[in-house]
């Protein structure tokens, strides 16, 4: 892994609970982290009805270094696009981590 090749800048983020003004709790996702990452796989997703516009990504693959404590329950923010961590793989002999993810079902909530 080299340092030279994490040109892409993500957060991951974690989901914590809160309470909105009408005393409900709420989930929302705070940021725990900002590093650089390697982009190893882009898939694409379907085209916009219409045939316009852009193609959002419907799954990536990052590499990062090592951070301990990444979870599947976690999301990846990149590229202002939220996406749900699919798989967390320990690479180079726990010098790295491999993210994989899917588009995220949920929308960013402030």
């Amino acid at each position: 892994m080299k340092s030279g090749q994490m040109r892409q800048s993500v957060q991951l983020q974690r989901a914590a609970a809160n309470v909105n003004g009408y005393g409900t709790p709420v989930s929302v996702f705070a940021t725990y982290a900002t590093l650089r990452a390697e982009l190893v796989e882009l898939k694409a997703g379907e085209a916009p009805a219409g045939g316009g516009g852009t193609v959002a990504p419907a799954a990536i693959v990052l590499r990062v270094r090592f951070l301990d404590g990444v979870r599947l329950s976690d999301r990846v923010l990149f590229r202002s696009e939220s996406y749900a961590i699919r798989a967390v793989l320990e690479i180079e002999a726990g010098r790295g981590l491999e993210i994989s993810c899917d588009v995220a079902l949920y929308e960013a909530q402030a």
